[in-house]
């Protein structure tokens, strides 16, 4: 197949991730994949997709997209000839929808209730000409009746050969005398850091001294999450 994957950018982060992994996997079964990314300042994930044969196309338009960035995308879905669109992302979905005279797969990565009022209209507006997919059960039972009921969830998929030869490769390291964690989420109340601060601290209570938590991310809520750790104790073995 020829697919576009269509989608506002880039960035080192977990729907993008989603994207690149698709993207990758795709090309190495074959296919022949190509990124619009809306936003060509956002690229972060663009060498390492291209070093693997995955085309990325920057597109002039911004996070709120913008009429260069309408147009840009109205002219890479006319002029190619692709089998499938697969658009991600609310803005992507609406775009995609309106302008593909291909068939349209949209993916919705989050949470209904987080999106603005335009985008949540715009996925409305397009989604009788799109095929949506909602990445958990839990995405798709957040949407509206209307579109919850044509919506098919496909999770997020997990490379099992690279995890065992991950576990191969850890195995024959010298054991460790420190339990290390790592998270990777942007400090946002949907992730919850509260809750997992509480987890590492109750397991201290319990006697689990010898362990560390890297957490890797940003967001608005980075300083509470920071704060939060010392009133519990766990400046000295919580990394943000």
């Amino acid at each position: 197949m020829r697919v576009l994957m269509l989608t506002k950018g880039l960035d080192v982060g977990g729907a993008e991730r989603v994207v690149a992994d698709l993207a990758t996997h795709l090309v190495d079964n074959g296919h022949d994949v190509e990124i619009a990314v809306i936003s060509g300042s956002r690229l972060a994930l663009a060498p390492l997709l291209r070093s693997r044969g995955v085309g990325v196309v920057s597109l002039p338009g911004n996070d709120r997209v913008g009429l260069r960035g309408v147009l840009a995308v109205r002219r890479s879905l006319r002029r190619g000839e692709y089998d499938v669109v697969h658009a991600h992302g609310p803005a992507a979905i609406a775009l995609a929808g309106r302008f593909s005279p291909r068939p349209v797969v949209g993916t919705v990565h989050g949470m209904w209730r987080a999106l603005r009022p335009a985008s949540r209209l715009a996925v409305r507006s397009s989604s009788h000409r799109v095929h949506l997919v909602a990445v958990s059960t839990t995405v798709r039972a957040a949407l509206p009746s209307r579109l919850r009921a044509n919506v098919t969830v496909i999770g997020h998929g997990v490379d099992i050969a690279a995890a065992d030869r991950a576990a191969a490769a850890a195995a024959t390291e010298a054991a460790a005398t420190t339990l290390r964690l790592l998270t990777v989420a942007s400090h946002r109340p949907e992730k919850n850091y509260g809750n997992l601060l509480q987890a590492v601290a109750h397991a201290r209570a319990l006697g689990a001294d010898d362990l560390h938590l890297t957490a890797i991310g940003e967001g608005p809520r980075l300083a509470a999450h920071r704060a939060l750790a010392a009133r519990l104790g766990l400046a000295e073995i919580v990394s943000f």
